[in-house]
């Protein structure tokens, strides 16, 4: 063997911080600082059929029911803004973005939007180590200026793929 071994260079996306913006009209206006914790689950509603056919591999992959997601979202309870906004069912536009270092002209960056209305049914409020928290669990709604319910970005220096 001849030549010399390297070592890849890698950056992360994920900056020190994160910021969660919740508005109603535009999205990533406002900026939230009482958001404490997220968490995005996404469903995507594939089964695979599996067969006893002398195979190793699903007969097939059909989705039985549809793609669905939701974001819960626990946040430190010094106003009743967000409890408004569900027992109105007002749709909320949240967007959680961590921004790293510099990349070229812009930076690296993880940005999560979102746009739905809260599910009523799964609010919980709790005293966490005696601090007031409540969590709301956000369902999608398509929104007709983004044309999505949800949009997931990600800028990194790899190469894009198409």
């Amino acid at each position: 063997f001849d030549g010399a071994l390297s070592d890849r260079v890698t950056t992360s996306a994920l900056g020190v911080g994160t910021q969660v913006k919740i508005d109603t009209a535009t999205i990533g206006a406002t900026a939230d600082a009482d958001v404490m914790d997220v968490e995005f689950s996404y469903k995507n509603g594939w089964k695979y059929l599996d067969t006893l056919n002398n195979t190793a591999v699903a007969q097939e992959i059909l989705r039985t029911e549809p793609k669905s997601w939701e974001l819960a979202l626990t946040r430190y309870y010094r106003n009743d803004t967000e409890l408004d906004a569900m027992i109105a069912k007002t749709v909320r536009k949240i967007r959680v973005e961590t921004v790293g270092p510099t990349l070229g002209g812009s930076n690296y960056r993880v940005r999560l939007d979102l746009y739905g209305v809260y599910d009523g049914d799964r609010y919980e409020k709790a005293e966490v180590d005696g601090i007031g928290v409540e969590k709301f669990v956000l369902v999608g709604q398509y929104d007709t200026t983004a044309t999505t319910d949800f949009s997931l970005e990600v800028v990194n220096a790899t190469a894009a793929l198409t």
